[in-house]
């Protein structure tokens, strides 16, 4: 993450003020890192991280403690400052779509129905093309939808099963990003413009965004 945020700041030291650039942010820490200017763990080295999975092997949260093993290992300060305290770098629009949760579970549902009828013989092929020894790497075992396709072609779990721990799984996922997004919009109050849609194709919706596209273009 270090590395893609020194990488987008490149970028945009030579971008023209006047035009807007949208962030496409693969998590909430990376868009917390791109917003506001706060200190970040500095890079660790493959054989760190190789050696911290090993001795993660086996707990809770085997990512979370790989990362807390691993900064040890490199020498990294345990106290940091908070994510949440940096200004913002940069002028920011933030439009912040919350959907009412009965609409998103909804949604949530469709999507895990879809991904064990669409996705079991692609999750299958994968680990049938691979040597036995050598499996996809930790955050790919253990995302959502192939832990649990994986579980069904090596019939370890049913397709309903699969889809029920996938809904579940998301769900809480969901929760978290909402909290997440829930407190960023309140760290910005005040220092953004903050727009908050319960739906993205509602006329509002099309007027607000509309509107700041044309703003932009002056």
């Amino acid at each position: 993450m270090a590395r893609h945020l020194e990488e987008a700041k490149v970028l945009l030291k030579d971008h023209d003020n006047r035009l807007p650039f949208v962030i496409d942010a693969g998590s909430g820490m990376y868009l917390n890192a791109m917003l506001l200017d706060i200190d970040l763990y500095p890079r660790v080295s493959s054989l760190y991280r190789e050696r911290a999975l090993s001795m993660a092997a086996g707990g809770g949260n085997v990512r979370r403690e790989a990362r807390r093993i691993e900064l040890s290992l490199a020498g990294a300060q345990e106290e940091r400052g908070s994510i949440w305290k940096g200004e913002p770098r940069y002028d920011t629009t933030m439009i912040y779509l919350r959907s009412e949760m009965e609409d998103l579970e909804e949604r949530i549902s469709f999507r895990s129905r879809r991904i064990v009828n669409e996705g079991l013989t692609e999750v299958g092929s994968l680990l049938d093309s691979l040597v036995p020894s050598v499996l996809p790497n930790v955050s790919v075992r253990d995302s959502i939808g192939f832990r649990e396709l994986a579980g069904v072609a090596q019939g370890e779990i049913s397709k309903q099963d699969a889809e029920s721990r996938i809904n579940t799984r998301t769900r809480k996922l969901a929760r978290r990003q909402i909290r997440w997004f829930d407190k960023l919009s309140s760290t910005l109050q005040g220092r953004a413009n903050i727009i908050t849609l319960r739906n993205l194709h509602d006329d509002e919706a099309t007027e607000i965004i509309d509107g700041l596209c044309s703003t932009k273009r002056k």
